[in-house]
């Protein structure tokens, strides 16, 4: 919040568009700079100058499991890639024939950068059953330093920190996929996809703080 207030303060603007800028992309989920009414028209253009978009990270691949579990392929705007999962609860467990690891499915199309926050609309999947919980399995760090020997991504080695809005943003596209809108249904949130939260801790938290007191998570289950 307060990066957006010192945005629309370096404009020129008075700080308050900054809370409407925040509201606009993380409340509203507005699509697209010239749909932010609350606006003004100079302010929406002078963004779009500086090279300010909101939308969703790109959603480049997808593999669904027997299970219902989803494991997304989330390109970020500078083209590196990240893994976000979405498990289902009540499966019967996986399979033993190796069609756990799923079949990939088309992707639909997605923004190809984002900058400053989410993307909503387009088609998705069923929803869940209304009240049935689901986990999606969140993504820290552009590999990991970690190194840990049973580790697909330690091989990866450690390339960035994701920002907190790469952070939310990947959770934005799996619940659009999904056609979920917390809290109306109960999502868990773990960090314990690639990285390790702990060696990002300044977005970690700030991405923590965005899903819990503006966007509705609740931070205990």
């Amino acid at each position: 919040m307060q990066e957006l207030t010192t945005l629309a303060l370096e404009s020129g603007q008075p700080g308050y568009r900054g809370r409407q800028l925040f509201d606009a992309v993380y409340r509203q989920k507005t699509g697209r700079l010239e749909q932010i009414s609350t606006l003004p028209l100079a302010y929406r253009a002078r963004l779009a100058e500086q090279g300010w978009e909101v939308g969703f990270p790109k959603i480049a691949r997808k593999f669904v499991s027997n299970d219902g579990t989803i494991r997304y392929l989330v390109e970020l705007s500078d083209g590196e890639t990240v893994e976000t999962v979405w498990m289902p609860e009540g499966d019967g467990g996986e399979t033993d024939d190796g069609s756990e690891a799923g079949d990939e499915v088309e992707a639909e199309p997605t923004p190809e950068r984002v900058v400053a926050g989410l993307r909503p609309a387009g088609r998705g999947r069923a929803p869940s059953p209304h009240g049935r919980r689901a986990t999606i399995c969140v993504s820290s760090q552009v590999g990991c330093a970690v190194n840990c020997k049973f580790c697909f991504t330690a091989l990866l080695g450690i390339k960035r920190n994701l920002e907190a809005g790469e952070i939310v943003g990947q959770i934005a596209a799996v619940l659009r996929d999904q056609e979920v809108e917390p809290p109306l249904q109960r999502v868990n949130i773990v960090f314990m996809g690639m990285g390790e939260p702990f060696l990002n801790y300044e977005h970690f938290m700030k991405s923590v703080r965005l899903l819990v007191e503006e966007w509705g998570f609740r931070s205990r289950g």
